[in-house]
Protein backbone atom coordinates (compact mmCIF):
# COMPACT_ATOMS: atom_id res chain seq x y z
CA UNK A 1 0.00 0.00 0.00
CA UNK A 2 2.80 2.43 0.86
CA UNK A 3 4.52 1.72 -2.47
CA UNK A 4 1.39 2.62 -4.44
CA UNK A 5 0.89 5.82 -2.44
CA UNK A 6 4.53 6.81 -2.96
CA UNK A 7 4.27 6.10 -6.69
CA UNK A 8 1.11 8.20 -7.02
CA UNK A 9 2.69 11.08 -5.10
CA UNK A 10 5.79 10.86 -7.29
CA UNK A 11 3.67 11.03 -10.46
CA UNK A 12 1.70 14.01 -9.13
CA UNK A 13 4.97 15.78 -8.30
CA UNK A 14 6.51 15.04 -11.72
CA UNK A 15 3.48 16.25 -13.66
CA UNK A 16 2.99 19.37 -11.54
CA UNK A 17 6.64 20.48 -11.72
CA UNK A 18 6.89 19.69 -15.42
CA UNK A 19 4.19 22.22 -16.19
CA UNK A 20 5.94 24.79 -13.98
CA UNK A 21 9.25 24.33 -15.79
CA UNK A 22 7.58 24.44 -19.20
CA UNK A 23 5.96 27.74 -18.19
CA UNK A 24 9.39 29.19 -17.40
CA UNK A 25 10.79 27.98 -20.71
CA UNK A 26 7.85 29.47 -22.60
CA UNK A 27 8.25 32.83 -20.83
CA UNK A 28 11.73 33.08 -22.32
CA UNK A 29 10.16 33.09 -25.77
CA UNK A 30 7.56 35.74 -24.95
CA UNK A 31 8.25 39.11 -26.58
CA UNK A 32 8.51 42.29 -24.53
CA UNK A 33 5.52 44.54 -25.28
CA UNK A 34 5.47 48.33 -25.53
CA UNK A 35 2.71 50.52 -24.08
CA UNK A 36 0.59 49.97 -27.21
CA UNK A 37 0.81 46.18 -26.78
CA UNK A 38 3.14 45.78 -29.78
CA UNK A 39 6.34 43.73 -29.73
CA UNK A 40 9.45 45.70 -28.78
CA UNK A 41 11.58 45.94 -31.93
CA UNK A 42 15.32 46.41 -32.28
CA UNK A 43 16.62 49.51 -34.10
CA UNK A 44 13.47 51.45 -33.09
CA UNK A 45 13.56 54.47 -30.78
CA UNK A 46 11.52 54.20 -27.55
CA UNK A 47 10.88 56.59 -24.67
CA UNK A 48 11.23 54.87 -21.29
CA UNK A 49 8.66 56.16 -18.79
CA UNK A 50 7.10 55.09 -15.51
CA UNK A 51 4.63 52.21 -15.78
CA UNK A 52 2.25 54.05 -13.45
CA UNK A 53 0.97 57.33 -14.92
CA UNK A 54 0.96 60.08 -12.32
CA UNK A 55 3.46 58.32 -10.05
CA UNK A 56 5.95 61.14 -10.53
CA UNK A 57 8.51 59.91 -12.98
CA UNK A 58 9.21 60.98 -16.52
CA UNK A 59 11.53 59.72 -19.22
CA UNK A 60 15.15 58.70 -18.89
CA UNK A 61 18.01 60.99 -19.80
CA UNK A 62 21.75 61.36 -19.30
CA UNK A 63 22.85 63.81 -16.64
CA UNK A 64 25.82 64.93 -14.59
CA UNK A 65 26.38 67.37 -11.78
CA UNK A 66 27.25 70.79 -13.22
CA UNK A 67 27.77 69.33 -16.71
CA UNK A 68 30.85 67.32 -15.73
CA UNK A 69 31.89 63.89 -16.92
CA UNK A 70 31.03 61.11 -16.42
CA UNK A 71 27.34 61.22 -17.19
CA UNK A 72 24.85 58.84 -15.61
CA UNK A 73 21.24 57.81 -16.17
CA UNK A 74 18.62 60.07 -14.53
CA UNK A 75 14.84 60.02 -14.50
CA UNK A 76 12.94 63.23 -15.16
CA UNK A 77 10.49 64.30 -12.46
CA UNK A 78 7.33 64.83 -14.54
CA UNK A 79 5.32 62.20 -16.43
CA UNK A 80 5.15 64.53 -19.42
CA UNK A 81 8.93 64.85 -19.82
CA UNK A 82 10.18 62.54 -22.58
CA UNK A 83 13.76 63.59 -23.02
CA UNK A 84 16.05 61.07 -24.62
CA UNK A 85 14.86 57.97 -26.50
CA UNK A 86 16.68 54.65 -26.29
CA UNK A 87 17.26 51.79 -28.74
CA UNK A 88 17.45 48.10 -27.72
CA UNK A 89 19.96 45.70 -29.30
CA UNK A 90 20.00 41.97 -28.38
CA UNK A 91 23.49 40.83 -27.37
CA UNK A 92 23.56 37.31 -28.81
CA UNK A 93 21.06 37.28 -31.66
CA UNK A 94 20.10 39.09 -34.81
CA UNK A 95 16.38 38.97 -33.92
CA UNK A 96 14.32 42.02 -34.75
CA UNK A 97 12.15 41.44 -31.64
CA UNK A 98 13.27 41.73 -27.99
CA UNK A 99 12.26 38.73 -25.85
CA UNK A 100 11.81 38.66 -22.06
CA UNK A 101 14.90 36.56 -21.34
CA UNK A 102 17.13 38.19 -23.95
CA UNK A 103 20.26 40.03 -22.85
CA UNK A 104 20.15 43.48 -24.44
CA UNK A 105 22.31 46.53 -24.87
CA UNK A 106 20.39 49.76 -24.31
CA UNK A 107 21.76 52.75 -26.18
CA UNK A 108 20.69 56.36 -25.72
CA UNK A 109 20.01 58.16 -28.99
CA UNK A 110 22.46 61.07 -29.33
CA UNK A 111 20.75 64.37 -28.94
Amino acid sequence: MNTITAAVLLLVFVFSTKSCFLGVANAANEPVLDTDGDELRTDVEYNVVSAIWGAGGGGLDLGSPINQCPTFVVQRTLDTEFDRPVVFYPVDTDDSVVYQSTDVNIVFVPG
